[in-house]
């Protein structure tokens, strides 16, 4: 390839970048418009060289203030580029749900006077008291339903962990003398205390935890506990990370492969202790 065609290839080559942008395109079709301008108004005479010249002049003007005008409204169009368009804010609903923060949780652990639900509540006392201030706890043992109500309307608590019997089938929490307060009431009550867990672990209690989980979270066993060391330890680990921060959907997370109880949570809205 000779030195001259290679020049001219550079020259192309040159002239293409020069017009990869909408500003060096149109720069160079005016330029190529004043050139024609120019050689026509050189071989004019009288009114229509000056015609033509006064055209080249309106010309150039006219591109200095498209210039102009593209530099203060849309630079980015000047070097070709497309502006990004803008996202949309995600809705409301969109939004992953904000852990709402606890501080000094307050716990209200109560069990019927059934005989064989008393020994379970002080297993676990002992589990709940060893991970959270004793002040903060409220224990109340072989408990009425109108003691319930009592507690539940006159106190607020963030967490109930109730040993109390539960019909499989209404949903019913069921005390002695045949006492019974039924899912819709119970649910109505838990409301009103503010608690944000309710866990009812020694049956099943799924009936029940539909209807409370429409208020607060609720866990539930999916049928009643057999072997009582399982949920110990489904217990002493899910209670352990929640006092130490976690998240419930977490601490739930780590407790359940730790255990064969098999616990199910309903959660309405995560949230967690403050750190101490």
């Amino acid at each position: 390839m000779t030195t001259e065609n290679a020049e001219k290839i550079s020259s192309r080559i040159g002239i293409i970048q020069a017009v990869r942008t909408p500003l060096g395109f149109f720069s160079l079709a005016v330029l190529v418009v004043e050139m024609m301008l120019g050689v026509t108004a050189n071989f004019s005479q009288g009114t229509d060289r000056t015609c033509l010249i006064i055209g080249m002049l309106i010309l150039i003007f006219s591109l200095v203030l498209i210039v102009a005008g593209f530099a203060f409204f849309r630079p980015e169009a000047l070097s070709g580029i497309r502006p990004a368009p803008e996202t949309s804010k995600p809705e409301v609903s969109q939004l992953p749900p904000a852990i709402e923060i606890v501080s000094k949780p307050s716990l209200l652990l109560a069990t019927a006077s059934h005989e064989h639900t008393q020994p379970y509540l002080e297993k676990d006392i002992k589990i709940i008291e060893a991970l959270f201030p004793k002040r903060q706890i409220k224990i109340s043992r072989g408990i009425t339903s109108a003691q319930l109500r009592n507690l539940l309307s006159d106190n607020r608590y963030d967490i109930l962990h109730l040993t109390i019997p539960v019909d499989k089938d209404s949903g019913s929490l069921k005390f002695d003398n045949d006492e019974q307060m039924s899912a819709v009431e119970f649910a109505n009550w838990v409301e009103t205390c503010g608690a944000k867990l309710v866990v009812l672990a020694i049956c099943d209690s799924l009936m029940l935890a539909a209807r409370i989980a429409r208020t607060t979270n609720m866990i539930s066993a999916l049928d009643t506990i057999k072997n009582e060391n399982d949920f110990l330890e489904w217990e002493r680990t899910f209670y352990k990370m929640l006092s130490r921060g976690h998240p419930l959907s977490r601490a739930y997370e780590f407790a359940r492969p730790q255990a064969n109880a098999r616990m199910v949570l309903l959660m309405t809205k995560d949230f967690a202790i403050a750190s101490k």
